[in-house]
């Protein structure tokens, strides 16, 4: 399959652990990882791989966003391809302690046919104590994707939700279409891309103030810092009025161009791209705007 599971696996841990519900930083060539194993796994059945990254804006699960750098390092084992588990660091420059929060999972994809393939997995989002309020809450994740090759466009659809004080679903439908250049430096390199456009739906508000309208988020880990997003509010003075309904619908729309430099089992890459919130509540800190980040992942064996 041209897509490799392990980069829809990467995909719900790092996505932002998004479904870019999280970090934004999911992003692995799929053919890259894909040629490695079929070399190395007639020999041993086990795979270890490493990543670091960077990135100028941090989204967690959509409802947070600091506009700060942040800076990430995984170790993931995989088994026969199918089975991983992982275990996610990230570091934010302006805070203390210096892991800001960890996030460690477990994985199983398979492919079924050469245009279909089905992965599961369940992760914890871990937040050290003095971060809860400033940060969010420590909360479980757990998601279930289905992916198709339309062999002009590969779609993903996730469905996902927060297991938390309260618990919330979201459902994710990211579209993206892999190429690459031919190899060159003897055969043992190639340039990949991999452009996408990322749906994100969830729970959202509706709150009507005197005729004006506010679309806010229903977030089940904002710490106490980082306001609920829920647009609900009660009417003050006389000619005050309120209204506030809850709905299921689009929160965000994200594009993406990874470029990778693929060099046996390293690959470096870059990721430009955008965040598009679809909520106009002005209390809820916007990750609008141009998001860059950079990786290198490597296949350990």
């Amino acid at each position: 399959m041209k897509y490799n599971i392990y980069k829809c696996f990467l995909f719900a841990v790092m996505t932002m652990l998004s479904v870019n519900a999280f970090t934004q930083a999911d992003s692995l060539s799929g053919k890259q990882i894909e040629g490695n194993d079929s070399e190395t796994q007639k020999d041993s059945p086990h795979s270890v791989y490493a990543s670091l990254g960077f990135g100028n804006n941090m989204v967690v699960a959509s409802t947070l966003t600091t506009a700060q750098p942040y800076y990430y390092g995984s170790l993931i084992y995989g088994l026969n391809n199918k089975f991983f588990i992982s275990a996610n660091t990230f570091h934010m420059p302006v805070f203390e302690p210096f892991i800001a929060y960890s996030a460690f999972g477990v994985n199983y994809s398979n492919t079924l046919s050469s245009w279909f393939d089905i992965s599961a997995g369940a992760y914890r989002y871990q937040v050290p104590e003095a971060l809860t309020d400033t940060l969010f809450n420590s909360f479980f994740y757990s998601d279930l994707t289905l992916g198709v090759d339309w062999r002009i466009l590969y779609s993903r659809i996730s469905f996902g939700g927060i297991l938390s004080e309260t618990s919330t679903g979201y459902l994710q439908v990211k579209n993206s279409r892999y190429f690459q250049t031919p190899e060159f430096s003897g055969k043992k390199a190639f340039i990949s891309f991999d452009p996408y456009i990322n749906m994100l739906m969830g729970s959202l508000t509706k709150t009507v103030i005197n005729g004006e309208t506010v679309i806010g988020i229903n977030s089940p880990i904002s710490g106490n810092g980082s306001g609920s997003g829920n647009g609900s509010g009660s009417g003050s003075g006389s000619t005050s009025t309120t209204l506030t309904t809850n709905y299921f619908g689009l929160m965000e729309i994200d594009f993406g161009l990874p470029v990778g430099l693929n060099i046996g089992n390293l690959t470096l890459e870059i990721e430009p791209g955008y965040v598009l919130p679809m909520y106009t509540d002005p209390e809820i800190p916007s990750p609008e705007g141009f998001t860059l980040m950079l990786n290198c992942f490597i296949k350990i064996f």
